[in-house]
């Protein structure tokens, strides 16, 4: 979960964008790199489940409305730079960075790009449970050989641009912008597989993909949501964009050759 609140500041706060940037990666896999002898059973078991979002919340003054010659790759701007950022941090920590994610969308309509926003919500997920046995494999079951993966992916981004106020404390019309933006891209792979070429002694097969059952539920939820407040400057093309990607594939598979 990560999340950028601007209304905390009231009135007072700054001009400038709410930005909340998540990216999150994982991977849970079961396979084998040798050959396997077993009297009994086997099973090759992977099974996942995650949530993620990422929010932010406009201050009461907004952000700054478009200058004469707007910039429509303003936003996308906004987002590559603090992804950057969060590349730089995790190096220099040790931890891995963004560079497996996908790539951030372009926030933009069909009428081109948004330029300005005051709260933009970013959520990258990307989550895969495999089982398999690779390719030219070879496993013996003295019983059942079971290949099971499970996944449930819950993912979503919200830009609420509400507490953006089209006033000033003085009553003056403000020429800022309440615009939000929200942006949500998932890719969830659940898949077991017997590769090509295998070789497979087993008196019983299994090759299952499932859902995950997270406190009862087993469905996976995704969405983005955007909110627009009162917005008394130059916009452009744009009150409000949410951009929703998603990719989910369940696959249970036995390969031919």
């Amino acid at each position: 979960l990560t999340s950028a609140d601007g209304s905390a500041g009231g009135a007072s706060a700054g001009i400038g964008i709410a930005l909340g940037l998540n990216i999150v990666t994982d991977k849970t896999l079961a396979t084998t790199e040798r050959d396997i002898v077993a009297g009994g059973d086997v099973m090759f078991a992977a099974h996942a489940s995650g949530a993620s979002s990422a929010g932010a919340k406009a201050s009461a003054t907004g952000a700054k409305q478009e200058d004469a010659t707007p910039d429509d790759k303003g936003v996308d701007k906004k987002v590559g730079a603090e992804r950057g950022l969060a590349d730089k941090k995790a190096g220099e920590t040790g931890t891995k960075g963004t560079g497996d994610a996908k790539e951030t969308p372009a926030a933009e309509t069909s009428s081109g790009g948004v330029s300005v926003a005051a709260a933009v919500g970013v959520n990258i997920a990307g989550s895969t449970a495999q089982a398999y046995i690779p390719a030219g494999g070879q496993v013996t079951s003295g019983g059942l050989l079971t290949l099971s993966t499970s996944n449930n992916t819950d993912a979503t981004a919200k830009a609420d641009g509400s507490a953006t106020s089209g006033t000033n404390e003085d009553g003056s019309n403000r020429t800022n912008v309440g615009v939000g933006v929200a942006i949500n891209v998932v890719s969830a792979l659940n898949q077991a597989t017997i590769g090509s070429g295998s070789t497979i002694h087993a008196k019983w097969l299994t090759v299952e993909a499932k859902r995950t059952e997270v406190a009862g539920d087993t469905v996976g939820r995704i969405g983005a949501e955007a909110i627009s407040g009162a917005s008394g400057g130059k916009i452009g093309i744009a009150g409000s964009l949410a951009l929703n990607i998603a990719d989910s594939k369940n696959e249970a598979i036995i390969k031919g050759g």
